[in-house]
């Protein structure tokens, strides 16, 4: 059955050989207990664009048997240090229609939001041209994009009749307001994806719209009105936490940070969408103080 995956990778790098060493290892072992790759995985704070993209694709391909990887740029880290990026890998079977990302803008307690979609065909293009086109947007923040703040990346996908807009988030700031007020513009990045999902598919029978990620706020049942367009959560605690981290969330010390939602209000049945954890990932030390998530199909 169709499924995703979401790591906050810690400030990845990939210059570390023992880290990478781990990773490899941890999401080898999860591809294989669930028996086929993941449709789309999510891997969020990412800090070292080159030698990450490196190592991330190789793992995706490798240990995951995903055929895209891309890093793609969705904030500035904190002092201007440089981008921070959201890794998205994508599975062979699925055919990547759209790729975007939504930025912020923030003026005191104004957000706003800046939504970037690549342009995926262009007249006369060679493939290598795209590929350096894609390369190029993905390293480079828009423009208005206010310095230490986070966005989302995603993909838009189609897969026989049915479309889907995937898209992960690292809500990282210092302070809990700033947090929360990017938390609450969630319903309207989930409305950017959607339209960017049904223009590049326009004819599909079904269209779902999901975002993943560390939200590093507990999560809220349903966000938005019925005129903006509402998401629903889907959440669960890691029920195996390792020796030495509390239970009742996704991080080393118990918080329910990590989580999904979706365009799809829950029915309580069993045909729901059903959220998991991976928390072989999670050891505070070489790879992250957060547990994997899933969500399975």
């Amino acid at each position: 059955m169709p499924w995703l995956f979401h790591q906050n990778m810690r400030r990845f790098g990939g210059g570390a050989a023992a880290r990478n060493q781990a990773y490899q290892t941890a999401f080898q072992n999860l591809v294989t207990a669930a028996g086929s790759a993941p449709s789309v995985a999510g891997f969020t704070e990412i800090v070292n664009n080159i030698a990450a993209q490196q190592v991330m694709s190789g793992i995706t391909a490798n240990q995951m048997g995903m055929g895209f990887y891309l890093n793609v740029a969705i904030g500035q880290t904190a002092l201007a240090n440089g981008p921070e990026y959201i890794g998205v890998a994508v599975q062979n079977a699925a055919t990547i229609t759209g790729i975007g990302r939504i930025t912020i803008h923030a003026d005191g307690l104004d957000v706003g939001l800046i939504h970037d979609p690549f342009t995926m065909q262009v007249a006369n293009e060679t493939q290598q041209q795209r590929t350096m086109r894609l390369q190029t947007w993905s390293n480079n923040l828009p423009g208005g994009t206010t310095p230490d703040t986070r966005g989302l990346a995603y993909v838009v996908i189609a897969n026989g009749n049915s479309a889907a807009a995937v898209g992960f988030m690292h809500n990282m700031y210092t302070f809990e307001e700033a947090r929360a007020l990017t938390a609450g513009k969630l319903p309207g990045m989930a409305r950017f994806m959607r339209q960017a999902m049904v223009t590049a598919v326009p004819n599909a029978a079904s269209y779902l719209t999901v975002i993943g990620g560390d939200f590093n706020v507990a999560p809220i049942e349903v966000r938005g009105t019925a005129r903006q367009g509402r998401i629903f959560a889907y959440d669960t605690p890691c029920l195996n936490p390792p020796p030495g981290a509390m239970a009742g969330g996704t991080t080393w010390f118990g918080n329910l940070y990590d989580y999904w939602y979706l365009d799809l209000q829950p029915t309580g049945g069993g045909g729901d969408p059903v959220p998991g954890t991976y928390p072989d990932t999670m050891d505070n030390d070489l790879m992250s103080d957060h547990c994997g998530i899933t969500l399975q199909f």
